[in-house]
């Protein structure tokens, strides 16, 4: 826990106070984004590409190249090994060498980063600081699933290390970009990029946050929990949305397919200073004494010795169903796909849809689907206004071979829309309506809802829509975890 000044403790004692909120949220970070990948077309014999995407635009020092530039004396490093590059920054160095006049040759020094669909509203690329290097003539690429170029940007004549634009409207449905370099600032030397793929992060403060509601838990005689225990703090956050900006079917804003969990968001409370004033002293010495009943070893934190870990929670709980938990007792809710389970949550129920999935479509001349993965398609609209079916319906999910949801049983469905380009589509439960409309259940783009047939029941899941004069061919929605299970329950992520 941070010291304070007996100035912060005044001002936060006080009878009258404000408390100022702040929110940092992180749309597009690649630590969390397990889609993105970086690849060139040429590299040094080393060289980093995937370095290009981890925000960091400063390199570890003047690298040493063997270009005529390396000088015995001076303030040059060597390139970080393989087992440095968590601490050490080089990013993508190419092979092919600039000409005299700094340009390349045809079949161009080229930077590739794919990843999910998403917006992007800036460009950004940074070349070497510390050697003072930087593409002088180059192209962006944009494009979209289908390999087609939404937008390029072409840039000659710069003479920045670090070149960024940010777009007059967001460019959405991009999944891949290009650096295509084709001149270099200086004569015989190879490309150096260290950041090319823009990450998105935004602060909201003052009237921007609606809500924030924080529970930690902590041991009252300590003031934390002993080493060992698990602390499961957690935190709600809500945001204005008086523009619409964070409507998951508006395609203009700048965060479109953005809204996804496992976003990293940082907050913080606290109170207006005097002038320039910090009101946090953060001044500790690691190598004097013990905190919280850690040790100091080799200049390094380290646990003396840790009993079988425990669980600690002085107050009462629920279910997300109303069942009280008791204290010290923790929150179990059941997962929702076979074999995993997310944090807290204790596994115990079986996916009911059919697989290999096969599903039912009634039209193959309006619609097509696509087997991504486990439980992922994708349903792609092959002509304008496509042809529906009973119930409106493009196609149905079926549940496994002999097996029935009986009867007035209750079960839930859900899935994750990971893309979707017509907000007129929709995944319905058959008989009863959309699973995204109504208090149903939703975390971001993940849905459940929960029904009961009055017969024994084979069909599931289908795609939907009210409007279809609204559908076009070329629309898509990708569907993941699709799942179908007996009784009620909240699924897991």
């Amino acid at each position: 826990m941070y010291q304070v000044t007996e100035d912060f403790l005044n001002k936060v004692k006080a009878n009258e106070r404000r408390i100022y909120a702040k929110c940092q949220i992180d749309y597009t970070d690649p630590f969390l984004d397990q889609s993105i990948q970086c690849t060139a077309n040429e590299q040094a014999n080393v060289s980093y590409p995937a370095q290009t995407a981890d925000a960091v635009t400063e390199p570890v020092g003047k690298i040493a190249s063997l270009d005529g530039t390396w000088v015995l004396g001076e303030d040059w490093v060597l390139a970080p090994g393989a087992d440095e590059i968590e601490t050490k920054q080089m990013g993508w160095w190419g092979s092919q060498l600039a000409g005299a006049d700094g340009s390349f040759t045809a079949h161009y020094p080229t930077l590739t980063v794919t990843f999910f669909s998403r917006p992007i509203t800036q460009l950004k690329v940074v070349g070497d600081s510390k050697r003072d290097e930087y593409p002088v003539d180059f192209d962006i690429n944009l494009y979209d699933t289908n390999g087609t170029i939404l937008y390029t940007e072409t840039v000659t004549d710069n003479t920045q290390v670090v070149w960024q634009n940010t777009l007059a409207n967001p460019v959405t449905q991009v999944t891949k970009m290009d650096l295509i370099v084709k001149k270099w600032s200086h004569p015989g030397r190879q490309v150096k990029i260290l950041e090319f793929f823009t990450s998105i992060q935004e602060v909201y403060e003052g009237d921007d946050i609606l809500l924030i509601h924080l529970l930690e838990e902590r041991e009252v005689s300590q003031g934390s929990l002993p080493v060992g225990n698990i602390s499961s703090n957690e935190i709600d956050i809500r945001l204005n949305n008086a523009s619409r900006k964070f409507d998951a079917g508006n395609k203009q804003s700048s965060l479109y397919q953005l809204l996804k969990q496992n976003r990293r968001i940082k907050a913080w409370l606290g109170l207006k200073g005097d002038g320039d004033g910090v009101n946090i002293q953060q001044s500790v010495d690691f190598n004097q004494g013990t905190l919280n009943n850690l040790i100091v070893v080799n200049n390094k934190l380290q646990l003396p010795s840790v009993d079988a870990p425990t669980f600690s929670r002085n107050s009462i709980a629920y279910l997300s169903d109303g069942t009280l938990v008791n204290s010290n007792l923790p929150r179990f809710e059941q997962g929702a796909f076979a074999g995993d389970k997310a944090l807290m949550i204790e596994e115990g129920t079986t996916n009911s849809i059919k697989y290999p999935l096969e599903p039912d479509i009634y039209d193959t001349s309006s619609w097509s689907i696509q087997l991504l993965d486990n439980y992922t398609v994708k349903v792609t609209v092959l002509k304008d206004n496509p042809t529906p079916i009973s119930q409106y319906q493009a196609f149905l999910f079926k549940t496994k071979d002999n097996t029935l949801i009986p009867a007035n049983t209750p079960c839930t469905l859900s899935c994750i829309i990971e893309e979707n380009t017509n907000p007129y589509l929709f995944v319905k439960c058959i008989g009863f309506g959309s699973i995204q409309e109504g208090v149903y259940g939703s975390i971001n783009n993940f849905y459940w809802r929960t029904i009961t047939h009055t017969t024994d029941w084979h069909y599931t899941l289908g795609l939907h829509s009210y409007d279809y004069s609204k559908i076009k061919a070329g629309d898509y929605i990708i569907l993941k975890n699709l799942q179908v299970e007996k009784n009620h329950i909240l699924p897991a992520l």
